[in-house]
């Protein structure tokens, strides 16, 4: 499991692990034990205590037509992590009749976002819909309801206080399987194993979603498992660059060690099959550092930003990104890639063109536009105040014209160096529509 925030940390989310890098002084590098993936373990069916609730077919409206679709409901144990048994309700969809393409192919989401607060989001929009849309089978679980009994051993009650004790253990013990990260991981290991127990047939390759400690966590799961095909991490960017991680490793020579065991370097990425979802207002993923992050890939790779997106990847549009990836890894369908827009400065106005690459399937493109300060960002353990959480970006249509997407904005006198911006464009691949982005850019004014 993922994250881990220390005391100074208000956030529940990805902060984590950077504040984990930060503060782990009390092991001693010499004393890192390496996280534990054993993968034979992990795929073994042995202790999942199964609960197997209920297997009906279900009809999943799809433009107007009716799609089959198998839900299993089910149970599952997947590890006792801080003195407390993890238990996980699961639901898994299975078109019946599953295209060929996709046989022995497993999406597994969960960790997105709060599932408790907003469940319809996973389970419909991440497991039902996104099975009978995309054509794939699709397995979505509950996270560990982390702090019951942590609340009655301790008395604490948060999850910013359940993350920050298992960084405590980590600080005394230099143990790399104690922090949440860890957990998160094995849970959904163990989730993946036992969704072939219920269905009763092996998902040899899988595309994993997580969203910010699980974000990290999906990452890293990619380099430990060869058969992770693809990852889609929302909520949380590689953050440890070669200068970020200079400036942990001035605070806390253990940083490195932490960084090398959960694969937080955009290099450890330069070349795999990855998506991120972005909101462009998250605090942990910072939109300069996100473009620093895609500039430096250089396998298959894209990007979606919502516009005044915030942490968790809730927005329809987002899943629909997700649904365009997975028709893209699984079929083969090819995607638009939207580079940078060429920008001409006028008097008053700026003049935008999209630049799309392999534009097959454009709908419609649009400019997102914002001001705001740029500010360099601390990392994602930072309390500090970043311009970028509140800013207020402006949807602008492109028209298009003889083959190219234009759009004319009118600055009125405003301070160019703050202007923020990049394009999207709404995607059609069959039944699948959704968003794909550029990452965000940033004008710097012409002397």
């Amino acid at each position: 499991m993922v994250s881990g925030v220390m005391k100074s940390i208000l956030s529940t989310s990805l902060t984590l692990l950077a504040s984990s890098v930060v503060c782990v002084q009390a092991a001693k590098p010499e004393k890192l034990t390496p996280l534990r993936v054993d993968l034979a373990a992990l795929q073994s069916p042995e202790g999942l205590r199964l609960e197997r609730k209920s297997a009906r077919t279900e009809s999943v409206e799809v433009d107007g037509r009716e799609v089959a679709v198998r839900h299993f409901v089910f149970r599952f144990f997947s590890q006792r992590f801080m003195e407390e048994d993890w238990w996980h309700d699961a639901h898994l969809f299975v078109p019946v009749k599953l295209p060929d393409a996709a046989k022995g192919k497993l999406f597994l989401a969960s960790h997105v976002l709060n599932w408790r607060k907003i469940p319809g989001v996973l389970l419909e929009g991440y497991g039902r819909q996104t099975a009978a849309r995309v054509g794939v089978a699709v397995l979505v679980f509950k996270p560990n309801p982390v702090q019951r009994e942590f609340n009655r051993r301790t008395g604490l009650s948060s999850e910013r206080e359940w993350q920050e004790a298992t960084f405590d253990r980590f600080r005394k013990t230099g143990d790399a399987n104690v922090v949440s990260m860890a957990g998160i991981m094995k849970a959904k290991w163990r989730a993946w194993t036992a969704a072939e127990a219920v269905y009763g047939q092996k998902f040899n390759k899988a595309i994993l979603a997580g969203g910010s400690k699980a974000g990290l966590s999906v990452r890293a799961m990619m380099k430990y498992d060869s058969r992770i095909i693809s990852v889609v991490s929302s909520g949380s960017i590689p953050f440890a660059s070669p200068s970020m991680l200079r400036k942990l490793t001035a605070r806390d020579s253990f940083a490195p060690l932490f960084v090398e065991q959960f694969k937080v370097k955009p290099s450890d990425f330069a070349t795999d099959t990855i998506m991120f979802n972005l909101g462009s207002n998250d605090f942990n993923a910072h939109p300069t550092e996100a473009r620093r992050v895609m500039e430096q890939l250089r396998g298959d790779a894209r990007i979606y930003v919502h516009p005044n997106g915030g942490h968790p990847a809730l927005a329809p549009q987002q899943v629909g990104a997700v649904r365009l990836w997975l028709r893209h890894v699984i079929f083969g369908d090819p995607l638009p890639d939207i580079r940078p827009p060429v920008v001409n400065v006028g008097e008053g106005t700026l003049g935008f063109g999209a630049v799309i690459e392999q534009p097959e399937g454009v709908e419609a493109v649009e400019l997102c536009h914002a001001y705001f300060r740029e500010k360099p960002w601390p990392g994602p353990a930072s309390r500090e105040p970043m311009p970028h959480k509140n800013a207020d970006w402006k949807i602008t249509p492109l028209a298009k014209r003889n083959g190219h997407h234009t759009a004319t904005l009118k600055t009125n006198g405003a301070n160019l160096d703050r202007l923020h911006y990049y394009i999207r464009a709404r995607v059609r691949l069959g039944q699948v529509s959704g968003w794909l982005s550029s990452p965000v850019h940033q004008l710097q004014e012409k002397q």
